[in-house]
């Protein structure tokens, strides 16, 4: 809410008082701000995988972002190196 005051009434000014009109947003009335529900561990950052993120799901239950950087660290401290030879 915004509270405005304001001064500019002829009537209001003569008796040197103030008017206040308070404006308040309908976009925000009623509205209940809550955190999203923490759903997992990312097995590549192990940032926290919140409720409607996309991620990726391994039969194992591991879960990772859908993120091209949380695909390459989870390989890469998951899988082995190796060098391939014909």
């Amino acid at each position: 809410m915004a509270n405005v005051v304001l001064s500019s009434c002829a009537d209001c000014r003569a008796l040197g008082k103030e008017v206040e009109i308070v404006i308040e947003n309908g976009m925000t009335v009623n509205v209940k701000f809550e955190e999203p529900r923490v759903i997992g561990e990312c097995a590549g950052c192990y940032g926290e995988i919140v409720e409607g993120e996309s991620v990726i799901e391994f039969p194992d239950g591991l879960m990772i972002h859908y993120d091209r950087y949380c695909a390459m660290a989870f390989c890469l401290e998951n899988g082995e190196r190796k060098t391939v030879w014909k």
